[in-house]
């Protein structure tokens, strides 16, 4: 059952994602290529998290991730 709601919540958040800007900008990516690189990220980072006995935390794993790809953080409107 917590495998459905995890599963069920990346989904939700993967649409939701897909409406908003993602914080990140990199100069000559467009934004869905943005996106989908932020909703990678996370994903990868939301799994580390949620892996019992990894503590890694979600925001700061999407960051080291998107700063590997080239991206850096922009506010967010």
């Amino acid at each position: 059952m917590p495998m459905i709601r995890t599963v069920l919540l990346i989904a939700c958040l993967g649409l939701l994602g897909a409406c908003a800007s993602p914080p990140y900008g990199k100069p000559g990516t467009s934004k869905q290529e943005a996106a989908a690189d932020y909703q990678d990220c996370y994903s990868k980072a939301s799994l580390d998290h949620y892996t019992p006995g990894n503590n890694t935390e979600v925001d700061a794993g999407t960051a080291d991730c998107m700063k590997q790809r080239g991206y850096s953080s922009t506010m967010r409107f």
